[in-house]
């Protein structure tokens, strides 16, 4: 297993997810606060998204594709869950989980790819920070 290759990919699919999560949720809202946060956390995951797939063609190695039964879970369960809640708090809270679960995944995939290399490890280290400061910001919107 190339474990520089597993770090990108982990790296890759918790960006795309934060991509495909928020592009949703943009349309949620008119609050210029919470849109602020979004988009700023949007240009985040591109960037961290754009660093793996670079990291991976370096690799010799193909991106992780979302299944499209994940997509369409994902995008089923962001409409049930803003039918009646569109507050910023809400939307706050929702952020607030998903990068969570991110955080977890990630931990996760790094320490399973202890011989992964620095540029790897510095993305993913990287991309856990500005998630960790990303809830700290969204928290005011609780």
């Amino acid at each position: 297993m190339n474990q520089n290759a597993e770090l990108f990919r982990s790296v890759q699919g918790a960006a795309q997810m934060g991509i495909e999560s928020i592009e949703l949720l943009l349309d949620k809202t008119e609050h210029e606060g919470i849109r602020t946060e979004m988009l700023h956390q949007l240009s985040e995951y591109k960037k961290s998204e754009q660093k793996a797939l670079e990291g991976l063609k370096e690799a010799g190695e193909k991106p992780k594709m979302r299944n499209p039964l994940t997509r369409a879970g994902t995008w089923m369960g962001i409409q049930m869950d803003t039918l009646v809640d569109q507050s910023p708090s809400h939307l706050a809270d929702m952020l607030i989980q998903g990068s969570t679960m991110g955080v977890i995944e990630l931990t996760r995939a790094r320490a399973a790819c202890p011989d992964a290399g620095e540029k790897a490890h510095k993305l993913a280290s990287d991309f856990l920070q500005n998630e960790d400061q990303a809830i700290d910001r969204l928290k005011n919107f609780l």
